[in-house]
């Protein structure tokens, strides 16, 4: 079982370099990485899950990458720039190759780890397609620039406090918790016009840390994060998806931006998430059926 990735737990990483701005070629060049997590991150969270490998089909005419049956389908129209973060850990180096999109909620990091990653050959790609040492102040700023930092209202920012103050009465906590506690699966999405990343995943180990719920995989493949002080809205209804039922449910961050899809099997399974949400209190005015 592999060992996951929990943000509250990642070493700080310090050293970073930009990278020169090809990632079809990096992607080409990342076949050789050997095992990596793959994390689609959000405004209000982050998805993402391990592959042993991962076979990129490149379309260049139209700047995108995919890998079918992985779940993964990425455009780079809209790339404002790659980054390598490092911890300068000699013991357990973790490296991150990060990719940020102009005016975009969604980005995506690989990360890879020592004891699954083939380190050589991340290093020689990184030397390959990197430029000049930044400082981890000056991406932060940079990011501020492509995706200016929200501002919340004092009414806003009072609910949001609130309901990161108490992660395990959230609506979505309960909603997953039922789900491990009945040992079902769930398929999580996150999607936007640049980025796809969809996962089948078990729940079975949840975890809430300053207002971030955490969600493991039983089986160590998958993990989803989610800062319960950012979630605006859940919505919820029965769908046909490629002649399947399911019950979908999603949730939206503070700007009325879908950052997650949850579904199920079951789509009786909306009548059971709305008692839930209508007795958390946090949604009185939010969830729809």
């Amino acid at each position: 079982m592999n060992q996951l990735l929990d943000p509250a737990r990642l070493p700080t990483l310090k050293t970073w370099q930009r990278l020169e701005n090809r990632p079809l070629d990096f992607l080409n060049a990342s076949r050789g990485f050997g095992t990596i997590f793959l994390q689609g991150r959000t405004f209000a969270g982050g998805l993402g899950r391990f592959y042993e490998s991962i076979d990129w089909i490149i379309d260049r005419e139209s700047k995108s990458a995919f890998a079918p049956g992985s779940g993964v389908e990425v455009n780079f129209e809209a790339l404002a720039g790659m980054h390598a973060a490092a911890n300068q850990s000699e013991e357990s180096p973790v490296i991150s190759i990060d990719f940020d999109f102009c005016h975009r909620i969604a980005g995506l990091s690989l990360v890879n780890l020592p004891s699954l990653s083939i380190m050589e050959k991340l290093r020689q790609a990184i030397q390959l397609f990197g430029q000049e040492e930044i400082a981890s102040s000056a991406v932060e700023e940079w990011r501020l620039e492509i995706q200016p930092e929200w501002n919340l209202c004092d009414h806003c920012r009072k609910l949001a406090i609130e309901r990161a103050r108490n992660p395990e009465k959230h609506a979505l906590f309960r909603i997953i918790h039922d789900l491990a506690d009945s040992g079902e699966n769930m398929m999580v999405g996150m999607g936007s016009d640049h980025l796809k990343l969809d996962t089948w995943m078990q729940p079975e180990r949840l975890s809430a840390f300053e207002g971030f719920l955490s969600v493991n995989d039983r089986f160590g493949e998958a993990m989803l994060h989610v800062n319960l002080g950012l979630v605006y809205s859940l919505r919820f209804y029965p769908e046909i998806v490629d002649g399947e039922e399911f019950a979908t449910l999603q949730i939206h961050d503070l700007r009325g931006d879908l950052n997650f899809e949850i579904r199920h099997r079951d789509p009786l399974m909306v009548r059971h998430w709305k008692a839930i949400c209508d007795d958390s209190g946090y949604f009185d005015r939010k969830c729809d059926s």
